[in-house]
């Protein structure tokens, strides 16, 4: 058969059918089946050109127009909306507080966190049913632990935020995204640090039987943003160049005496260091103290 062959020479028009001799010539046994399969049409007539987006079939410019202006709308919607959640993301992970918990809060709006219900998808045998509550029908899910759990919900209660969990606030993602909305970033940290808390004290719970006071447990978040903030230990925390305090070359004999310290509240004690060094810059003495006791800043 010619190279330049169309469908046409493989149907029989005389009697409106395919010509098997030549599809058979030209395709395998399966293909051959396939086409055969095909129903053709009985009644013969010209081709004729239909504009699916009208009833009419009939093309117009206006038509065409419009159905260009929708498609360019709805590719600018999806784009505006990804960017949206992208400038979210960048706003988590801006906050000065420390990667772990970060990663953590991020995971749990991802639905990534090794919970019961994530094991059971996983086809574990294990009772999805959260263990704290007891409450009947209670998966635990992100949402549950964090979010709608008696145990999370008074945590929420008791913080700086005073925050009121909603039963309409089913996804961490969109509670997290309205927040972001309309809190300051020392409001968001405190969220972020109180998630991580949460899930912390349920893992303490679940797998070493040990408890918390709510009121510690809400200390412990407020004090881990604390000592990020003052310990420079953030991720999101960069110095310039001016803030940077470089050595100094000393003049004759003098020696030169740098001295530090640290109040770390979660543990109650307190830290002292010093360096001693020469004129040269080389080290003759340190030093470090740690002190027990309460102490306040």
């Amino acid at each position: 058969m010619d190279a330049n062959a169309t469908v046409h020479n493989l149907i029989d028009f005389n009697e409106c059918c395919w010509n098997r001799e030549v599809v058979l010539a030209m395709f395998s046994e399966e293909e051959f089946s396939c086409i055969l399969r095909i129903p053709l049409c009985l009644q013969r007539g010209e081709d004729v050109n239909n504009w699916i987006h009208n009833k009419s079939g009939q093309f117009s410019v206006k038509q065409a127009y419009s159905v260009t202006f929708n498609t360019l709308v709805a590719s600018t919607m999806a784009s505006s909306s990804q960017w949206s959640e992208v400038s979210y993301w960048k706003h988590l992970w801006n906050l000065h507080l420390p990667s772990k918990l970060k990663h953590f809060f991020y995971r749990a709006c991802s639905g990534q966190l090794s919970i019961k219900l994530a094991l059971v998808r996983w086809s574990i045998p294990v009772d999805p049913i959260c263990c704290r509550c007891s409450e009947a029908e209670a998966n635990e899910n992100e949402e549950h632990i964090l979010l709608h759990c008696s145990k999370a919900q008074r945590l929420w209660r008791l913080s700086p935020l005073r925050l009121v969990i909603s039963p309409v606030d089913s996804s961490i993602r969109s509670w997290f995204f309205k927040l972001a909305d309309s809190f300051r970033t020392e409001q968001l940290e405190i969220v972020v640090a109180l998630a991580w808390s949460i899930g912390k004290l349920r893992n303490a719970w679940l797998f070493q039987s040990t408890q918390q006071s709510e009121l510690c447990v809400v200390r412990q978040a407020l004090t881990m943003i604390h000592d990020s903030q003052t310990s420079g230990m953030s991720s999101g925390t960069h110095l310039s160049s001016s803030q940077v305090q470089k050595w100094s070359p000393l003049v004759g004999s003098t020696v030169k005496i740098n001295c530090d310290a640290g109040v770390l509240m979660a543990r109650n004690c307190c830290g002292l260091s010093f360096i001693i060094r020469n004129a040269k810059g080389e080290l003759l003495a340190t030093g470090l103290k740690c002190i027990a006791g309460v102490f306040d800043v």
